[in-house]
């Protein structure tokens, strides 16, 4: 399959604007610097809005989208199975469906250590970065376990 583009935004909540008919929805609290100082381990609540352009006529292959978290390992956000791309697909008039997998749920991130977060989108072996931040100690924080 062809990912043409993907990406993924960290931010406080995702709304739709009511009527569906328009097709709107906002985006609230977008991080704006893609780095936070938090004394660890935290506990960091997150909103992940991605969304995922592929090529419509390559073959389709189920397609997930995963949170890696320093110290905590990798978690499923959403899944989207070929049948439900292929439904996307033969619905969309433009030619090129966008498939927006649902990860507009709050979670909590357990960032027990500095690094990176990333949102990964993984098909058929293979893996795309969509979107990352980083965490860092907060300045005169007690490092873990010396409080």
């Amino acid at each position: 399959m062809n990912v043409l583009g993907a990406i993924a935004i960290f931010c406080d909540d995702v709304r739709d604007e009511g009527d569906p008919s328009i097709n709107k929805e906002s985006i609230i609290g977008a991080a704006k610097k893609n780095k936070f100082s938090v004394p660890f381990p935290a506990n960091v609540p997150l909103t992940i809005y991605a969304q995922i352009l592929i090529d419509p006529n390559s073959a389709l292959e189920d397609l997930e989208l995963v949170i890696r978290v320093p110290g905590s390992g990798e978690g499923v956000l959403a899944r989207a199975p070929r049948a439900v791309i292929e439904q996307s697909r033969q619905s969309d008039v433009a030619g090129f469906p966008v498939i927006r997998l649902d990860a507009r749920r709050k979670i909590n991130a357990q960032v027990k250590q500095p690094g990176q977060v990333t949102v990964v989108l993984k098909w058929g072996g293979n893996e795309r970065i969509c979107g990352a931040v980083a965490f860092v100690a907060m300045q005169g924080a007690a490092a873990p376990g010396t409080a």
